[in-house]
């Protein structure tokens, strides 16, 4: 065991006494003056779990880094289910010679691997990374290393509050944010700072004077926030029709969840007197109220002074204001300036999945694992907030479109979240025949779909107000909307897929699946919206070949029920007809794959050659029967060479930049995201040839449709898939030739 001794600071073992940090030594020959620095630290340790019998050793020995070392590692291993493996910690410090903060992290990284010997690493090691910041309150050290300031222990401390103001009215004075339309919401929570422990629900309507109001629409504050499970829902406290009058009266802070009483006690520190909070400035059990105000909702977020956005909360019950900050305080004297000395201080920030910059930075983590961006509603409570306070598990950030700023200092032209607002709804061309107009609305589905909800029945209502607001400024009638999907951009938005990696079920065979489908409980939407499929829907196709999408069928009639008087809410029934080649899948749905291409595809086949490739959802992967399978094609788009290379590197572009939707024009996004098909290209697939390039002959088509099976009704069909023949296989030009064009009736 090293020896442990204290210089000046925390006491640290010999091994881990590198983290000292030596200016001398990285200025001295490893700076990379064109990017960031690794700058990789003498530490060698490798430990066994689930005990870490050397780190254990070396904390109860008294080394303060091991022993946050050890209790980090832990909690990052907890779910191994192993009984044991190895772990081999390395550090290094992340030094980024082009930014305002130098000295930003120390990364543990810890490669692991489990085995009958765990002596020897296993082929595939797996990764886990620990942040560790780098933060100081000593002015000196602060301006030498270039690192941030060291975050407060409390979350709404002076320092804290002043940055938030300051966030909060640079962004009034220097943005100009839109405001779909002014609106006042029915109801709000007077949360004044004399309230004596007591907020009262105020209706606006019956407010005789308008200083009560501060004669300012803007003059209040929303909160976005996860309810949590059933059980904290049903705990939390609500209006309802028998209450509404006694919560006029007043209701006691004491009563409040605790997400709640933190909303509260951010206005009064910022000196707004009302908040909006859904479970109680909306009835709940008055279905006439509930269908008015969600139909409401993005105008009550967008004409908010800010949006409170409770990220580090689970449930309604957690609360956003605790900070339990874990930091240690390390000596630093430069080996550059002898004179020079004083502290920082080293503050676990979280995980993180990729070593490089973009993952590391500090708002990322605050929003990334947080269970708040995995919800349905708080996407266009995101999206319709012009200002948003982010309360993360370990700092507290603002974020406006402009970008976003911390609480240490850090500032960024980037968002953090979905990365789409109300403002990449609107930006660009009111034409409705412009592909990227619609390209905003495709990237926004993807993200949505991939977000859960409590009670089902809210997938169409979560978005209601964003879909209203796109309708209002493209001009679109409100029956063009169908259920998630625009009219005039209605055939290219049926090809879309659902990754059964993501789905809990796998039905046995078609039959199976397509009875599920004609009768869903809850029924959310038609079989072809891809908002009516749950669970977790992937989207795997949508935004890709837009603006060379040439529709091959004529759509007769499209149209969907509302359910209530919201027209962007749910429905009750939806169905399109169109006029299309139409035929019977007549061969096996035979398995396929593709290196390039991790969806999992069935292959029909003939003559030796691929006719189709076929996605559907929630079915056990191995060959099936067609089992009555028909396939109806909807459009098409020029030959593409390597067109899964295409879908894959669009797909990698769009989860490693949140700006996906901030393309200016369509020639930009195609040029971005048609990255290393070249490369790919020429690696080829050596297992799979019927992928690459067969022939380049000129005005070949790509054919895109849909996967349909009888329903319930006779004449009616249901939506199961999609599928893509691809020219370059040689498979179709004489098989759609020989189709029938017929009416069809897909429900």
């Amino acid at each position: 065991m090293a020896q442990c001794h204290d210089a000046e600071g925390p006491i640290l073992c010999d091994r881990c006494y590198v983290i000292s940090f030596n200016d001398g030594d990285l200025f001295g020959s490893h700076v990379d003056e064109s990017g960031p620095t690794r700058w990789q630290l003498p530490f060698d340790l490798t430990d066994d779990g689930p005990e870490f019998p050397q780190l254990r050793q070396s904390a109860n020995s008294g080394c303060n880094f091991c022993a946050l070392l050890l209790q980090e590692i832990i909690a990052e291993f907890q779910d191994v289910e192993a009984h044991r493996y190895r772990v081999k910690l390395n550090l290094y410090y992340h030094w980024e010679q082009h930014s305002p903060f130098r000295l930003a992290f120390l990364v543990v990284e810890a490669p692991w691997w489990t085995g009958k010997d765990v002596t020897e690493p296993s082929v595939s090691l797996q990764y886990a990374r620990l942040v560790f910041e780098v933060e100081t309150d000593h002015q000196i050290v602060q301006n030498w290393l270039k690192v941030p300031s060291l975050r407060k222990k409390q979350v709404l401390c002076e320092e804290n509050i002043d940055f938030m103001r300051h966030a909060i009215n640079d962004c009034k004075s220097l943005c100009s944010h839109t405001v779909a339309s002014k609106h006042l919401p029915t109801r709000l929570l007077d949360v004044k700072p004399n309230g004596k422990g007591v907020v009262r629900l105020l209706e606006t309507s019956e407010v005789s004077s308008r200083t009560e109001l501060n004669d300012n629409t803007h003059d209040y504050v929303a909160l976005s926030y996860c309810w949590g499970s059933e059980d904290d829902t049903a705990s939390q406290i609500s209006t309802t029709r028998n209450i509404l009058f006694s919560h006029k009266r007043g209701i006691k802070e004491e009563h409040l969840p605790q997400t709640l009483r933190d909303a509260v006690h951010v206005c009064r520190a910022l000196s707004v007197r009302h908040l909006w909070v859904d479970c109680l400035c909306i009835v709940q059990d008055d279905i006439e109220d509930w269908e008015k105000e969600s139909a409401s909702m993005g105008l009550i977020y967008n004409n908010a002074l800010f949006t409170i956005i409770a990220a580090s909360s689970n449930s309604c019950h957690d609360g956003f204001l605790h900070r339990g900050r874990k930091d240690i305080q390390v000596s630093f004297s430069s080996r550059i300036n002898p004179n020079l000395s004083g502290h920082f201080n080293l503050v676990f920030s979280g995980k993180t999945y990729a070593p490089h910059t973009l993952d590391i930075w500090w708002p990322t983590r605050d929003i990334n694992d947080a269970k708040w961006v995995k919800r349905g509603w708080t996407l266009q409570e995101e999206m319709m907030s012009n200002r948003r306070l982010i309360f993360g598990q370990f700092m507290v950030h603002f974020q406006c479109e402009a970008g976003t700023k911390s609480e240490n200092g850090y500032s960024s032209d980037k968002t953090i979240g979905s990365g789409l607002s109300m403002q990449s709804l609107v930006r660009g061309s009111t034409d409705s025949t412009e592909p990227s107009m619609f390209r905003v609305w495709h990237w926004m589905l993807v993200n949505y779909t991939e977000r859960s909800f409590t009670i089902p029945q809210d997938v169409l209502p979560g978005i209601s107000g964003i879909a209203g607001l796109f309708a209002n400024h493209h001009s679109l009638p409100q029956e063009s909307y169908l259920a998630g999907i625009w009219r005039e951009d209605f055939e290219y938005s049926l090809i879309w897929w659902k990754d059964s990696e993501f789905g809990t079920e796998d039905f046995d065979n078609v039959t199976e699946l397509a009875l599920a489908l004609c009768n869903p409980s809850p029924y959310l939407a038609p079989s072809w919206s891809p908002l009516g499929q749950r669970p977790v829907t992937s989207l795997t196709l949508m935004g890709i070949f837009s603006s060379d999408f040439t529709s091959e069928c004529i759509i007769i009639e499209a149209f969907t029920n509302a359910k209530g008087a919201n027209p962007f809410g749910q429905v009750q029934y939806g169905s399109f007809t169109a006029k299309a080649k139409f035929g019977l899948v007549a061969s096996e749905l035979v398995l396929g794959h593709c290196s390039g291409f991790d969806t999992t595809n069935w292959q029909l086949r003939q003559n030796g050659r691929v006719l189709a490739y076929c996605f559907i959802g929630m079915l056990k992967k191995t060959t099936h029967k067609p089992d009555g399978l028909f396939m109806l094609m909807i459009g098409s788009s020029n030959a593409q060479k390597d067109w899964m290379h295409k879908v894959r590197n669009v797909l990698d572009y769009a989860e490693d930049d949140c700006s996906i939707c901030n393309f200016d024009t369509e020639e930009e996004f195609e040029t971005k995201t048609w990255k290393n098909d070249a490369t790919a290209c020429a690696d080829g697939d050596s297992e799979h040839d019927d992928v690459k390039t067969l022939t380049s002959g000129k005005n070949e088509k790509d054919y895109w449709g849909i996967l349909l099976h009888p329903s319930h009704i006779p004449g009616q069909y249901i939506r199961v898939g999609a599928w893509l023949s691809s020219a370059h296989d040689r498979g179709n030009s004489n098989f759609f030739k020989e189709l029938e064009t017929r009416e069809i009736v897909v429900i």
